[in-house]
């Protein structure tokens, strides 16, 4: 529901999301359930890559269960 409230926001003020193959838009599960296979996400249309790991602010998160 909340990707829908993105993409409305994006078309309403011209905003583009870097969702391309190889992008910095990416999503992660954390958690006990992190292997589980989970829906797809999308914005503009266009999936969002699962990662197992990223780079936030120079903080490295890696998904594993707790």
């Amino acid at each position: 529901m909340m990707s829908h409230v993105c993409d409305e926001f994006a078309d309403d003020f011209d905003v583009k999301f870097n969702n391309t193959k190889g992008s910095k838009s990416v999503t992660m599960r954390i958690g006990n359930r992190y292997s589980e296979r989970c829906v797809s996400l999308q914005i503009d249309g266009k999936d969002i890559r699962y990662v197992n790991e990223l780079k936030y602010l120079g903080v490295c998160v890696i998904c594993a269960k707790i």
